[in-house]
């Protein structure tokens, strides 16, 4: 999701002041910036549900309601700085999002509405934040809207079946949250990572059938939770370990957590050492309408040769020696072809 506030700000949270200096200086609408004063309303005019429908049709934006009154400056550009035209009575936020709620069809999901009032809760001015929609074409009486340019317009019909024919696919989210480390014997000669792999919905309207999972390392051996380690068969150096799970329908909102291990030996332990590298974790997970996705992540293991730990325990794994690249889509990388190729280097040593 994209921060709009602080895309325009530069600050997380404003304060009045904050929005009164922001129009110091001339402003300029743009796709994603729109500015309506407050002429006296005592509720969300029919021009804000329009540019709602067109942000949420378009790439999404930032509305400000109680900005100053735009003028036109010598070039013939509108602008927008001065005094605010901010509101003397409350309104509450439920209140202004039941109203888009009732007007925008259908029922848009990812808007935000952001009060800022002065130190005597006398004067307000409302920002509403709109992210792009997964199930646009939206519609506010019987009529779609989009952004061209700084401007909110009708959408002409070929914008509108474009919409309606664009490929809509479930929102997967997948990531590993690290659990522990463990030392199985005295001369650490076994080392055990314990996971959990998560992998979830995000898309209100569509469940995802037949999603599945991988996890590949660049060492050591990715074992299923009731699997034993050591294992009873030499497998230390096998290139490109990998676990491989079917899951069951995955509905909006539901998580589905599986506990998972990377057992290392001292020798694959070596072999990271002798190569300047860490121990690399690779999550691809896809499903049957979603694209293929990965997570990927480098722990650097060497903050326990200068610790001592107590063989059969259990210890966290610091957060500063893991870095991760999450939930990016294969398609539209190369980067994980370059990780595979990085490990087939050392894999081979």
């Amino acid at each position: 999701m994209i921060d709009f506030i602080k895309a325009q700000f530069g600050m997380d949270k404003l304060i009045y002041n904050d929005v009164v200096d922001f129009f110091l200086t001339p402003k300029k609408e743009s796709t994603s910036l729109e500015f309506k004063s407050n002429n006296g309303e005592k509720k969300i005019p029919d021009r804000i549900y329009q540019t709602i429908c067109a942000m949420l049709n378009s790439e999404g934006g930032l509305i400000v309601w109680g900005a100053p009154t735009e003028k036109t400056n010598n070039e013939g550009e509108k602008e927008c700085f001065g005094d605010l035209t901010p509101f003397s009575a409350k309104m509450r936020k439920e209140d202004l999002m039941r109203s888009v709620s009732d007007r925008i069809i259908p029922i848009p999901n990812n808007i935000e509405v952001c009060e800022v009032s002065d130190n005597d809760n006398r004067r307000f001015v409302y920002l509403f934040q709109i992210q792009k929609s997964e199930y646009s074409p939206h519609q506010t009486d019987n009529r779609y809207f989009m952004r061209l340019d700084t401007e909110t317009r009708i959408a002409p019909h070929h914008f509108v079946e474009a919409l309606f024919r664009k490929i809509r696919y479930p929102d997967l989210k997948g990531y590993l949250e690290f659990m522990n480390i463990s030392f199985l014997d005295k001369d650490y000669q076994y080392v055990l990572i314990q996971f959990k792999v998560v992998i979830k919905n995000n898309s209100p309207l569509q469940n995802e059938e037949y999603p599945e999972f991988i996890i590949s390392s660049n060492s050591g051996s990715p074992l299923e939770v009731d699997e034993p380690w050591p294992l009873k068969e030499k497998t230390f150096g096998m290139p490109f370990p990998t676990v491989h799970k079917p899951l069951e329908i995955l509905y909006y909102g539901k998580r589905i957590e599986t506990v998972f291990k990377i057992g290392l030996h001292a020798n694959d332990l070596n072999v990271l050492r002798n190569n300047n590298t860490n121990l690399k974790i690779f999550l691809r997970f896809g499903g049957r309408y979603s694209p293929l996705k990965y997570s990927f992540y480098s722990i650097d293991l060497s903050f326990f040769v200068t610790i001592h730990y107590d063989y059969y325990q259990s210890y966290p794994i610091p957060k500063e020696r893991i870095e991760s690249l999450e939930n990016k889509l294969i398609a539209d990388s190369t980067f994980d072809m370059e990780i595979i190729s990085n490990w087939n280097s050392v894999s081979s040593d």
